[in-house]
């Protein structure tokens, strides 16, 4: 497609219709079409959506399919968001880790791999919490920490014909 737009193609109004309709297919089937076929609007009116279903009532009223299916559509921006819940969750256990540490292995009672196991053991019920508080950070991940990263990488890109007719 990308082709028949550089040569000016006859054939270029067929193809978009093809790929509008290839499109609607995947949706149908549960699916989404991929950044490079939505316009502008439509990639508008998504992430409105998608900001719409981020609250913590409706994240709370969910099953764990229901929020595992969310993220998988949040995009990128949700595996950063996911390590810094992670990172804040555990920066918040340290003292108490800590304070574990310094009553029981310092005095002889126990090691200090039974304590990691405990700390280990008690976080996993909060597992599901730390995955709601990612989903409910991606909005904010997505509007200041990716833009940054996205021109980072647009550094490090192989240079376009059009780059090179810029110089």
């Amino acid at each position: 497609m990308k082709e028949a737009e550089e040569n000016n193609s006859p054939k270029l109004p067929e193809l978009k219709k093809e790929v509008e309709e290839l499109g609607r297919i995947v949706e149908s089937l549960g699916g989404s079409r991929p950044a490079e076929m939505l316009t502008l609007e439509e990639a508008e009116a998504r992430a409105k959506a998608v900001r719409e279903d981020l609250s913590l009532e409706k994240l709370l009223k969910m099953t764990n399919e229901e929020r595992w299916v969310l993220a998988q559509g949040l995009g990128p921006a949700f595996p950063i968001a996911l390590v810094l819940a992670y990172t804040a969750y555990w920066a918040l256990n340290v003292p108490f880790i800590a304070y574990a540490y310094y009553t029981t292995v310092l005095n002889g009672t126990t090691t200090m791999a039974l304590v990691m196991a405990g700390a280990y053991a008690t976080s996993v019920p909060f597992k599901p919490l730390v995955y709601i508080g990612g989903i409910l950070l991606t909005p904010w991940v997505a509007d200041t920490i990716l833009p940054p990263i996205g021109k980072l990488f647009g550094l490090f890109r192989l240079p376009t014909e059009e780059d090179w007719n810029n110089l």
